[in-house]
């Protein structure tokens, strides 16, 4: 473990930081750990590990502090960008006459960000943190409970494991009929909990003690053969631009019913792996550190990113803004063979930048606001 003050983990950091960057060339169509590793079998099975991480045991006997705190970071946080992007999207509207995704309402506002979070396409990636915030609250309440009932550790990883597997048996992969329903988000849940539970446990009672037998050179050979077999078992790809091994948490969809827990863990296994390898030379202040400390301003922002150069660059070739429909534009990469680097680095370096630049005012304005004793 690689700490750089009593509450701050750089080794949790970069892991987070390697997620992030998952997600955001993910949504580029590509994949940071090579295409063995898509990053839709794994990316965001991390995040839900490292919130896990990040639980401290107190919050189990104090759930209610835990949901305050939770609310505060997450969802208060979430709404201000809603806002923000309900905002955008109307005036690209009156701009060009496109919605992207649909235009603001109250319904789209304060209910569609727990169905799908896809109202605004411009920030549709933010639909993990309401799920994440649902998440980490039925984890904290259901591992308080399975303490006082089951007890023993083991028939605990057990129950959170039959969980995430009942959660893909049950899904199934017609998408659409969930699309408005609380079985998205049930399903959603459960699939959640297991991985959630994996990062708890592994602060709690694996890492001081075994994370160096377990994160050895040793065991990468049989963490690319467990891949390997996982290539071979028949499934069907999400759409085009998809894998065999890629399932898409958001619709419950999973090519088939057993690769999704496999790969997510041999995802988070790999990204651990890199992040000890990496973690002793990443120092405070460098552009993975501010990567890492930033995942949910990069989360916000990167498709508008996107949507932004996309833009610059039908506009400079004489394109039509109307080729393509709203959706696909969000995710649209123009000749990727050329420019799908330009895009990930310059949509993760603007958001950082973006993340730096409101923390900056936020803190002077709470520097301020004590000097003049408020």
């Amino acid at each position: 473990m690689n700490t750089t003050s009593e509450n701050f983990n750089m080794e949790m950091n970069v892991i987070k930081a390697l997620g992030i960057i998952a997600i955001v060339a993910g949504h580029a169509n590509f994949s940071v750990l090579t295409q063995f590793f898509p990053a839709y079998s794994y990316h965001l099975s991390i995040f839900f590990f490292v919130s896990g991480y990040l639980i401290k045991e107190t919050y189990i006997d104090n759930i209610f502090e835990y949901i305050k705190k939770k609310f505060k970071s997450l969802i208060v946080l979430y709404f201000i960008y809603n806002s923000i992007y309900a905002l955008i999207t109307y005036i690209v509207y009156k701009i060009n006459g496109q919605i992207v995704g649909n235009l603001p309402n109250l319904k789209n506002f304060f209910i569609q960000p727990f169905f799908n979070g896809h109202q605004y396409l411009l920030d549709c990636a933010l639909w993990f943190v309401p799920q994440l915030f649902i998440s980490l609250i039925t984890f904290v309440i259901l591992y308080k409970v399975f303490k006082k009932l089951i007890k023993k550790d083991r028939l605990i990883f057990i129950s959170f494991l039959s969980i995430t597997l009942l959660s893909i048996f049950l899904s199934g992969n017609n998408y659409e009929k969930f699309d408005q329903s609380l079985g998205l988000i049930a399903f959603r849940t459960m699939f959640s909990l297991f991985f959630i539970y994996l990062g708890f446990i592994y602060k709690l009672k694996i890492e001081d003690k075994y994370a160096k037998k377990i994160f050895s050179l040793n065991l990468l050979p049989f963490i690319f053969l467990i891949q390997a077999i996982c290539w071979l078992i028949p499934s069907k790809p999400f759409d085009k631009g998809s894998t065999i091994l890629d399932y898409i948490i958001i619709w419950n969809y999973f090519p088939n019913k057993i690769t999704p827990i496999i790969t997510s863990f041999t995802g988070i296994w790999l990204t651990i792996f890199i992040a000890k390898l990496i973690t002793p030379y990443v120092k405070p202040g460098c552009f993975l550190d501010k990567i890492g400390r930033n995942t949910f301003h990069i989360m916000a922002n990167h498709l508008f990113v996107f949507y932004i150069i996309s833009t610059i660059f039908l506009s400079l070739n004489h394109i039509s803004l109307y080729t393509l429909k709203a959706y696909d534009y969000v995710y649209y990469i123009y000749k990727p063979e050329k420019y799908i680097f330009f895009y990930i680095i310059i949509s993760l370096t603007l958001t950082s930048i973006f993340a730096i630049f409101i923390k900056n005012i936020k803190n002077n304005f709470l520097n301020l606001y004590k000097k003049r004793g408020c």
